[in-house]
């Protein structure tokens, strides 16, 4: 159950948080699409992998685009989806 405090704390976390955790999960996909490419897995998982991490990293850069600009979680998400 996601309490009051949860969503509050979700709110306001700054970019640089999202930024880091976006980053990890990054490094793991590309630990993974390696591991594929080393063991000659099928294709279907390799395609997968590469498009989740484009996708990474395109978020990678919508979050760096907000750290530049001083902006907090609600102002990025109010300028991204509102406007």
């Amino acid at each position: 159950m996601i309490t009051h405090n949860f969503i509050i704390l979700l709110i306001y976390m700054s970019a640089f948080l999202f930024l880091f955790i976006e980053l990890c999960f990054l490094m793991l996909f590309v630990v993974i699409l390696l591991d594929i490419h080393q063991k000659r897995n099928i294709s279907l998982a390799i395609n997968t992998l590469s498009v989740l991490i484009i996708i990474m990293i395109i978020k990678v850069f919508m979050w760096l685009w907000a750290l530049k600009n001083n902006l907090n979680v609600c102002q990025f998400s109010n300028k991204l989806y509102c406007n």
